[in-house]
């Protein structure tokens, strides 16, 4: 999936809009769709599937979008778990506790602070 929101700051904007197709299009793969719809049970569909999100510099888009799936779709041991509307549940602690993570384990990271906005507004709207 190629989304195009733009470059640097417009892009950041951009992306509290682009968040929910993106969003949409993974839990489909997640699922085990492919656009063929899926049961949604984890324990099968979801297992050895990954996903690459990239973006100009690998450094900030890329990791709000990366922030927004995990905080949306996996749980704190990294299984997937199918969002439903009742399952939202996402606040500012998670989003922190999940950004931690994966500034741990990617250290270059360096998500601005409109990404960040934009990922917030997106979870938590």
């Amino acid at each position: 999936m190629e989304v195009g929101i733009g470059k640097q700051k417009l892009a950041s904007r951009n992306l509290r809009v682009a968040l929910a197709g993106i969003c949409e299009f993974v839990d489909v793969y997640l699922k085990g769709g492919g656009g063929r719809g899926g049961t949604g049970d984890s324990d099968t569909t979801s297992a050895g599937k990954q996903i690459l999100v990239a973006c100009e510099t690998g450094k900030d888009l890329s990791i709000g979008v990366v922030l927004a799936l995990v905080c949306r779709f996996f749980d704190d041991e990294g299984r997937y778990k199918p969002w439903t509307p009742d399952s939202s549940g996402v606040n500012k602690s998670i989003i922190k506790t999940k950004l931690g993570r994966i500034m741990l384990a990617f250290p270059q990271a360096n998500p601005s602070r409109t990404t960040l906005q934009s990922v917030n507004s997106y979870l938590m709207g």
